[in-house]
């Protein structure tokens, strides 16, 4: 496990049962991975670390749960944020997430995305969607 950040998780008790499902198979795809921690704005997950919020929006769930955090580890200085929708399905490649992350620390990168489409995304389709989307 890597002690100089941790994986942070916000979500809503609504949607516990999907997490409930989802969160397990971390531990099976990224079995290296470094502590993780929930926030919610319920205390209904099945998860050793959840930081609760009662506020119900998320952008407060996400600032008291790094507030908690915080607390917990305050020297820590970076975070991995893993959507409650975006938890891994197949295999991590742990050397590539290190490597990356070595990559932000030495560079004193804000931010690093991990993108799960064609990137660079430059073409888009020119076509007017019902839903005024861009594809």
């Amino acid at each position: 496990m890597n002690p100089d950040y941790v994986i942070v998780t916000p979500t809503y008790g609504r949607v516990a049962k999907y997490v409930n499902a989802a969160s397990p198979l971390l531990e099976r795809v990224w079995p290296g991975h470094p502590p993780i921690y929930f926030f919610s704005d319920e205390n209904n997950l099945d998860a050793a670390a959840v930081i609760v919020s009662e506020k119900a929006n998320w952008l407060d769930v996400l600032y008291q749960g790094l507030l908690g955090v915080r607390t917990a580890h305050p020297s820590l200085a970076h975070v991995f944020l893993m959507l409650d929708d975006h938890f891994p399905l197949r295999q991590c490649d742990e050397a590539m997430i290190a490597s990356n992350y070595r990559a932000v620390v030495d560079n004193d990168l804000a931010c690093l995305s991990f993108v799960t489409y064609v990137w660079p995304w430059d073409m888009t389709e020119q076509i007017e969607y019902p839903d005024h989307m861009i594809r």
